[in-house]
């Protein structure tokens, strides 16, 4: 075993945490400068190792860190020893031991586990750090103090290695057991004389005593006889009154269960009362919005209905409007027509007319044109003079000619191409037409289909949100219904609440919040909540489970201490305690088969899953009929047992039992809780599904209401477009006629140009062919025949073309009227009365339809209201009844409570009577006896002399006793007892003082056994250092064959005080030692004639010496490990060469032990196993594990450096 690790923080120079490397199990030396804290890493082990104990606050602080940094307020020291040879008594290699101390703490931790400090010491007792040898550590000045010592010190030095405190010690307790003996037989003594000098008085008075004890027998037998005469006739009454007591109680019982009974139907009464006051009550507010919803229904209908009556009225007041307008439109339609029919009848009359105006025109252009042709050439012929001339002129006029007709055969062909183009645009037009008037139709029959669907949806619509009205209501009788339930599952919560304590039960709630909001699975709940039983046994159940029936029941421990961590984070209040079913073991129960006994766990109901968790309360618990059974089977079965009304016979054979009130029954509160959970669990998923179905209907209305505007919306869009259609069809009309009259005038433009152009070429025709023939003075015959011809022709065609004129401006006139009639007139007012018969048609049905459905759905409503209304109107008189029944049961049971408290208050009032008397009597019966026992002893006639005596005589011979016994009232009456007495005294202090004489005589021979056995260890101790001494220093000594020896120096009778430091030294235990002190004899050359005392040596050769003694001392009480502190620093080279030596062997020999040394000199590091520097930068001190060549270099430098720096660490 040595130290492996040593970790060190917050302790004196070391602030931080130091663990240096692992110690080597020979020799480890430490080198650093002077206050670089080697000194504070050795106090550290001794700190640990239990050297500083009992450390008051002021102690405590001066050990923790005080240098930069912030304030150190704890600090601990661990050691970490290697155990592979088991010293310690732990199967580990390793052992951990920790000192942790702070400003109101000093712990010991064992492999990380709390330890007391006296377990410490023991501990290291073990291992064999004994505290008799305080040298398996050297600080600092130790081997000073031990090289100036003197001969008695060392003396001491040498009991405390040898252990002699321990026989010191018991030598004391021996010494102050004997002074006590001593004292306490000098009072034995002084007690056993006062004892001699009584017993001869009370000698003198016992004859006189003799006298008096005769008479006071007679009165005590007097005095008993009458006081049995007493206790007789009390008992007696006792009896009677208990008699009586006990017909009261049976009577007070028989109250007792009645009233319980009566308080039960109160609860029950009232609870019915409430319920259906609440009921009613809900009753009357649904009645009162039924009637509500009604008065809005009715006034819905009377709105309604008179708007219906509008629209009817307005209704009738269109039919006639419309049969106006009909007619109207129908006669428009026949005047168009009759018109159009005029119109066709015209057109070939106006075309013939035209046509024949046209040929007589042109007929008549000729004529004039051929007429003036010949008084041209007759007047030619009077202005040329030549032929030539002539043909100039003429050659003029047909190149004039020419040129005016290719004009107009241009303006005919550009006549005749817009012509055509007039007559395809009405042609399109006409199409045009056609194609509106089949879109006006079509888009008139879409609208009327839209109209229909309108109205489907509306009546749709309303039928839903009727739905929706019985929906709501049935909501809000539910939630009513849900508020009544609520209130119930509340009361039934505190009631159940209220059978437990505030902690239980803010645990639990706490508990069922904590598994809630967090997720946790597998909390099944409280114990009551897993099952159910008869209520007959509700009273043996709860007695047995207690407040176990409010323990959780949950899957696993794992579970339990996750909600535990949640309550602790939270710090949620309350206490609860957890059953894990992981933890339950599965007890199968042998139970004894009897008629009148079952197992009360089959006679519970639950799920097999919770089994375990029942057995664990209930598994042990039989039922029983009675007691008398309950008694017999718990000794047999080894069962706990109960009856029915509670009482216990535990399987120990402690019974249990007293008054229940069943009114607070645990369980019956559970089951109202648990019906209204389900009450409340039903409501809500029947409420939940009114909500999904008016979800739904307020679904469908919405869609209903969104599928209303968007056929309203097409309905406004297809009106717009119907108008604007047949605005444009009514445009194209009217253009359409335009272009007609247009095309007429074209035409009748173009004759104009076809007859001017014949004109024109008859004319050219006529000059060339003038132009061709002679030039002559006069016309020919013909000529002048043709021209007279011509003027009567001309006049006749005149005529003719003016009637033909006449006639065609007149037809043109008559059409151009029914022209104007038809597409000014008639067809606006065509268009106005179509427009008004569709306003009708659409707009007022459809209107009319709709307030119908919303009467129809108004009207459906009333009868269910009224229906409704019924029933509430039923359902509350009903209640009322029942609420008027309730009360009238409540009133009956509180009258008959009040009847049962008034009797039991009375039958209390004569229990209370009957036992004040009783106790009165008891007393009186104790007083009595009493008496009789402090009469004492009686004489054996006493029970029977005075049986027959009657109570007058025997006061009478009582009064004769009492004075008889007067003249005795100077005797000692107590003489004979007191001689009795004092006589068994003297013997007993007899006996106790040979015992304590014996005693005396053990203890005397004890303190000479230890006085031998003290002498006998110092001595064998004394031989073991002193050869161990003599080894050593020649091994310190080798170079100069040195010699030294211990000389026990002893006490001798007469010896001079003054001439030895301690002569017969008086030991700790108060004894006398004979031996004085311990002297030191050396010789450093090995001469017999160099030999001197310690005191004659120098002061380096003292060092030697008492490093010898050192190491003899630990040869002779070995521990595992030593730690030095500069021992080294007296000696000269070749000391400290040796002294390394000595360590070498010590730590590397057949029973080596483990060395930790500080030095500054290099020799001791020469033959060291591992080095260590300790370095101090910033007041805080590092330990580094380093070379040997660093450590040499270190000790080689200036010792006198300043503390700041150290050994450097690899």
């Amino acid at each position: 075993m040595h130290i492996k690790q040593v970790t060190i923080q917050g302790f004196k120079s070391y602030r931080d945490q130091t663990a240096c490397e692992p110690f080597h199990s020979g020799h480890n030396v430490v080198v650093g400068r002077n206050g670089s804290g080697k000194s504070n890493f050795f106090y550290a082990i001794r700190f640990v190792l239990n050297e500083f104990t009992n450390l008051r606050q002021e102690d405590r602080q001066a050990l923790l860190h005080e240098g930069t940094g912030a304030a150190m307020m704890s600090a601990y020291v661990e050691i970490k020893f290697d155990n592979t040879d088991r010293r310690l008594p732990f199967e580990r290699d390793e052992v951990e031991l920790r000192r942790s101390i702070g400003l109101k703490k000093d712990e010991y931790f064992l492999n990380r586990k709390h330890i007391s400090k006296s377990d410490v010491m023991n501990l290291l007792e073990s291992a064999g750090f004994s505290r008799s040898n305080p040298y398996y550590i050297v600080q600092q000045g130790k081997i000073q103090a031990l090289t100036v010592a003197k001969d008695h010190e060392r003396l001491k030095l040498l009991k405390e290695v040898a252990g002699t405190s321990v026989y010191e010690d018991r030598r004391r307790e021996s010494q102050k057991i004997m002074e006590e003996t001593d004292g306490r037989r000098e009072k034995i003594g002084e007690v056993f004389n006062y004892v001699e000098e009584r017993l001869a008085e009370l000698e003198d008075e016992k004859d006189e005593l003799k006298e008096y004890q005769k008479t006071d027998r007679e009165k005590r037998s007097l005095e008993y006889t009458i006081h049995d005469r007493e206790l007789k006739a009390i008992n007696l009454e006792l009896d009677e009154i208990s008699e009586k007591y006990l017909h009261e109680t049976e009577d007070a019982e028989r109250l007792e269960r009645d009233m319980i009974q009566t308080t039960t139907d109160i609860e029950k009464a009232e609870e019915e009362l409430e319920a259906k006051t609440v009921a009613l009550a809900s009753s009357q507010k649904a009645q009162v919005d039924v009637e509500k919803d009604r008065e809005e229904l009715v006034k819905n209908r009377t709105e309604l209905e008179l708007q219906i009556a509008d629209i009817e009225t307005h209704q009738e007041n269109e039919k006639s409007l419309k049969y106006n307008l009909e007619r109207q439109m129908a006669q428009i339609e026949i005047d168009v027509e009759n018109k159009e029919k005029r119109l066709d009848q015209l057109k070939p009359e106006v075309e013939a007319i035209a046509e024949e105006e046209l040929s007589v025109n042109k007929e008549l252009m000729i004529k004039e044109r051929r007429a003036d042709d010949l008084q041209a050439k007759l007047g030619r012929q009077s202005v040329f003079k030549t032929k030539q001339d002539r043909d100039d002129f003429l050659h003029k006029e047909i190149k004039l000619l020419s040129s005016a007709k290719a004009k107009t055969d241009k303006q005919y062909e550009m006549k005749n191409a817009e012509n055509n183009a007039l007559d395809d645009s009405i042609q399109k037009t006409m199409g045009t037409i056609k194609e509106e008037e089949k879109k006006v139709t079509v888009q008139t029959q879409e609208l009327e289909t839209i109209n229909r669907e309108y109205s489907n949806q509306c009546a749709e619509r309303s039928e839903l949100q009727s739905q929706r009205k019985k929906l709501w209501r049935k909501s809000q009788d539910l939630d009513m219904t849900l508020e009544s339930v609520r209130s119930s599952l509340s009361r039934n919560e505190k009631t159940l609440q209220g059978t437990m304590n505030k902690q239980l039960s803010s645990g639990l709630k706490g508990v069922m919040k904590i598994a809630e909001e967090n997720g946790i699975a597998g909390v099944y709940g409280p114990l009551i909540e897993l099952f159910t039983c008869e209520e007959k046994f509700n009273t043996a159940v709860e007695v047995t489970a207690g407040n176990a029936l409010f323990n959780v029941v949950v899957d696993s421990d794992d579970t339990a201490s996750k909600i535990l961590e949640v309550m602790n984070i939270h710090k949620v209040g309350g206490r609860v305690s957890f059953m894990p079913l992981n933890r339950l073991a599965d007890q199968k129960q042998n139970y004894p088969s009897t008629q009148d006994s079952f197992p009360m766990v089959t006679r519970l109901k639950f799920d097999n899953r919770y089994r375990l968790a029942m057995n664990e309360v209930f598994g042990r618990i039989m039922v029983c009929r009675n007691m008398d059974v309950a008694t017999q089977l718990s000794k047999s079965a080894d069962m706990n047992c109960i009856t029915l009304d509670g009482d216990q016979v535990s399987r120990k054979g402690a019974l249990t039992g007293g008054y229940h009130d069943v009114r607070r029954s645990r369980l019956e509160a559970m089951k109202k809780l648990r019906s209204a959970r389900e009450a409340l669990t039903e409501n809500s998923q029947e409420q939940d599904s009114i909500k999904m179905e008016l979800d739904v209907v307020v679904g469908q209305i919405n869609a209903v209401s969104s599928e209303i505007q968007r056929l309203e919306n097409r309905r406004n869009h297809l009106k717009e477009a119907l108008g604007r259609r047949k605005e444009e069809l009514r445009d194209d009309r009217q253009l359409l006629r335009e272009r007609m009259k247009e095309l007429d005038t074209q035409r009748l433009s173009l004759n104009d140009l076809e007859s001017s152009n014949a004109a024109l070429a008859l004319k050219l025709e006529s000059l060339k062919k003038e132009m061709q023939g002679d030039f002559r003075d006069s016309l020919t015959v013909e000529e002048r025949q043709e021209l007279g011809s011509l003027g009567q022709e001309i006049a006749v065609l005149k005529k003719k073309s003016l009637s033909l004129d006449h006639q065609r401006l007149k037809l043109d006139a008559e059409r151009q009227n029914l022209d104007n009639e038809i597409g000014s007139i008639l067809s606006r007012k065509q268009t106005e009365v179509g427009a008004k018969l569709d306003a009708m048609r659409y707009e007022t049905g459809a209107d009319y339809g709709e307030k119908q459905s919303a009467l129809y759905t108004v009207n459906t409503e009333l009868k269910d209201l009224d229906t409704r209304l019924r029933e509430l109107e039923a359902t509350s008189n009903g209640l009322r009844k029942a609420v008027d029944a309730a009360q009238k049961k409540l009133s009956k049971g509180k009258s008959q409570l009040r009847k049962i408290e008034a009797a039991i208050a009375e039958e209390s009032s004569s229990q209370q009577n009957m036992l004040k008397k009783k106790s009165a009597l008891v007393e009186k019966k104790d007083d009595v006896t009493r008496k009789v026992h402090e009469l004492g002893s009686l004489p054996i006639n006493a029970f029977e002399k005075y049986k027959d005596h009657s109570l007058p005589k025997l006061y009478k011979l009582l009064h004769t006793a009492n004075e008889k016994i007067k003249k005795y009232s100077h005797v000692n009456k107590k003489a004979l007892d007191q001689y009795v007495s004092f006589g068994e005294e003297r013997e007993s202090l007899g006996k106790r003082k040979a015992e304590l004489d014996l005693a005396k005589k053990s203890i005397e021979e004890l303190i000479d056994h230890l006085d031998r056995l003290k002498d006998e260890s110092i001595e064998r101790t004394f031989k073991q250092v002193s050869k161990h001494f003599s080894d050593v220093f020649s091994q310190l000594t080798a170079a100069t064959k040195g010699k030294a020896e211990l000389v026990i120096l002893r006490a001798t009778p007469g010896q001079d005080n003054d001439a030895n430091d301690s002569d017969e030294e008086q030991d700790g235990d108060g004894s006398v030692s004979q031996y004085t002190g311990i002297a030191i004899k050396v010789s450093f050359t090995g001469r017999k004639d160099d030999v001197q005392l310690v005191q004659q040596l120098s002061g380096g050769q003292k060092s030697v010496v008492a490093l010898a003694l050192i190491f003899a001392i630990q040869r002779s009480d070995p521990a595992p490990f030593y730690l030095f502190d500069e021992i080294d620093s007296a000696l000269d080279d070749t000391y400290r060469t040796a002294v390394a030596d000595v360590i070498y062997n010590l730590s590397h020999g057949e029973d080596p032990a483990q060395f930790i040394t500080t030095t500054f000199h290099p020799e001791m590091l020469q033959r060291a196993d591992q080095y260590y520097g300790i370095t101090y930068k910033n007041k805080i001190s590092y330990v580094n594990c380093i070379e040997k060549d660093e450590a040499l270099k270190f000790v080689t430098q200036n010792l006198n450096a300043p503390p700041e720096g150290g050994v450097g660490g690899r």
